[in-house]
């Protein structure tokens, strides 16, 4: 591996975590017309839903990915979707910790285990900071 988890970094403070966190709720998701709020909350119902059924259906994985990543790939991808595959990381919450920019299970290990200490060390929910740290990256497209 390239990189070392010691190299990643949050140049936020908390106040600046959860102002992004909340911009990000009204921004436009993936999906016309609605904003990343609908679509969390959708989410969210479909992820309880999963829970008290205790596994996810292709429909349900289908509604997470899309939420998260768009593309005419996606489909597919999720038809061959394998239980020992690695998890799909957001390449704008990467570039905003300074994280790699190839995947594989053990960068995945590494970016979550850094994200839940920083959101404890924040005081903020995993949720919050995924939120913020994809907000904090397209501003700083934005702003170029």
């Amino acid at each position: 591996m390239g990189w070392k988890s010691s190299s990643l970094r949050i140049r936020l403070t908390r106040n600046e975590i959860l102002s992004f966190a909340k911009k990000y709720l009204s921004l436009s998701s993936y999906e016309a017309g609605v904003s990343n709020g609908e679509a969390d909350e959708r989410l969210e119902r479909i992820q309880g839903a999963a829970r008290r059924r205790g596994y996810m259906t292709c429909d349900d994985l289908l509604a997470v990915a899309t939420w998260k990543w768009c593309g005419l790939r996606l489909e597919n991808l999720i038809k061959k979707n394998r239980p020992d595959d690695c998890a799909v990381l957001d390449k704008r919450v990467t570039r905003t910790i300074q994280g790699p920019c190839s995947y594989d299970f053990d960068s995945w290990i590494q970016i979550a285990k850094f994200c839940r200490t920083k959101s404890d060390e924040f005081g903020v929910t995993m949720r919050e900071l995924d939120r913020a740290l994809w907000t904090y990256d397209g501003n700083s497209k934005e702003k170029k």
